[in-house]
C-alpha cells in the first residue's frame, strides 16, 4: 500500500518531465494523503503528453455537479493484478495509465514513518491509472501497486508501488499499447536501489539511520 507521499524541489523531477517532453509547474508537498489534489502525468489522444492535477481516489461520485471520493472502497491504490479485468477499470470513465511524480513515499514501521525513495536520485515515476470525467473536466487517479516482495516486508507486508525506470515511462504513457502488454511488469520487483530513512512525516527532517534495500540483480 503507498498510503501517503511527497513531492518537493528535486533537480532530478526536472529531468524527468523533459524525459518525458511535459512542463509542470508545482508547489513542494511534504504529505500527501488520499483525496487529495496531485499532479498526474498523462498522453492524450493525439499523442501529445501533459500535466494535470486530479484526485487521488480513484473511484467517484457526482453530487451536485461535483466529484466527491467514493468512500465505500478505497481506491488510492489499484492492483496491479486487477487492471486489465478489474471492474473499476472497466466502467465509464474507464481507467487509462499515469505517472504520478513523487520524491518519495511513506510507510509506517513500528509507528514510524519511513521516507522510501531512489537511492540515487531522490526520485519516483510511480505508475497509476486515472478517470477522466469529461463532463466535469476532471481527473481521478491512483497508484498501482505489486505483490509483496520479500526484502520489503519488514517495511510494508502487503504491496509495493510499481515505480518506473528510464525506458519503461513513455511506455507506460503509451496510449496505443494495450495493458496487457505490461503484465510482466506486475510482479513484485524492486527495480533500483531504495533509500529507507525515518522521518518526521509532517517536516521530512530526519530522525534516525537510513536503511539500503538494493535493487534485484
Amino acid at each position: 500500500m503507498c498510503g501517503r507521499y511527497n513531492l518537493i524541489d528535486n533537480p532530478a523531477v526536472g529531468l524527468l518531465l523533459d524525459e518525458l517532453g511535459i512542463d509542470l509547474n508545482y508547489t513542494p508537498r511534504l504529505n500527501i494523503r488520499p483525496t487529495d489534489t496531485v499532479p498526474i502525468l498523462y498522453q492524450g489522444r493525439s499523442g501529445e503528453r501533459r500535466a494535470a492535477d486530479a484526485t487521488w481516489w480513484l473511484a467517484m461520485n457526482e453530487e451536485e455537479g461535483r466529484l466527491k471520493p467514493d468512500q465505500r472502497w478505497a481506491s488510492f491504490n489499484s492492483r496491479a493484478d486487477n487492471l486489465i479485468d478489474g471492474k473499476i477499470h472497466k466502467i465509464t470513465p474507464r481507467s487509462f495509465r499515469v505517472i504520478l511524480p513523487a520524491t518519495g513515499f511513506h510507510e509506517w514501521t513500528n509507528k514510524i514513518p519511513q521516507n522510501i525513495t531512489n537511492a540515487d536520485t531522490g526520485v519516483l515515476a510511480l505508475a497509476g491509472v486515472a478517470k477522466y470525467w469529461k463532463h466535469l473536466n476532471a481527473f481521478s487517479c491512483s497508484i498501482v501497486t505489486l505483490p509483496p516482495h520479500d526484502r520489503f516486508t519488514h517495511i510494508h507486508k502487503k504491496s509495493i508501488p510499481l515505480m518506473l525506470q528510464p525506458g519503461e515511462r513513455e511506455l507506460w504513457l503509451d496510449n496505443r499499447a494495450p495493458t496487457e502488454r505490461f503484465s510482466i511488469w506486475f510482479e513484485t520487483r524492486i527495480p533500483f536501489d531504495l533509500s529507507v530513512t525515518p522521518v518526521n512525516v509532517e517536516t521530512l527532517k530526519v530522525v534516525g539511520e537510513t536503511e539500503l534495500i538494493e535493487a534485484d540483480r
